[in-house]
């Protein structure tokens, strides 16, 4: 073979590795997580919202859900859900399927306390302590009592 026919030769086979290659990314569809904890932001870089971390690549995923950090924040997720599960449970309640009629300001009171009228009770608690006010960045000076006494005493 001459020199000639060896240069063609490459050169088709370049054409050829760079239309196959082309042809390779053009089926690549971009692989999506499709997990809740997956989020893909706005740069479409993908993040895990428990761990507030960035993901490099789609194929890394499966790593990072499997690392000792994830697992921990899954649990303190899975506990903090039970907890709020648990207090609310308890402070639900279903109202009646039946209508209320009116509200109950309106509602009239039956037998002995239909004549009573409600007197307001103010009660003022009594104490000599002086009001200290302070603001956030004000700090407050107090000398101690000892001085004070030793002072007048003198």
């Amino acid at each position: 073979m001459s020199a000639k026919q060896i240069m063609e030769k490459k050169k088709a086979q370049n054409e050829m590795r760079k239309l196959m290659a082309e042809r390779k990314n053009k089926d690549k569809k971009p692989i999506q997580i499709d997990n809740p904890l997956a989020k893909y932001n706005n740069a479409g870089q993908l993040t895990c919202i428990l761990c507030s971390s960035i993901i490099r690549s789609a194929h890394v995923w499966q790593v990072h859900v499997n690392s000792k950090q994830h697992r921990g924040n899954v649990e303190q997720a899975k506990k903090l859900k039970e907890l709020t599960k648990n207090f609310t449970d308890g402070k639900v309640k279903k109202r009646s399927g039946g209508v209320v009629e009116g509200d109950p300001q309106e509602k009239k009171p039956k037998g002995i306390l239909k004549n009573v009228t409600s007197i307001p009770i103010t009660v003022k608690v009594n104490n000599n302590v002086p009001i200290i006010y302070s603001h956030h960045d004000e700090e407050i000076k107090r000398s101690p009592l000892v001085q004070v006494v030793q002072d007048y005493s003198s």
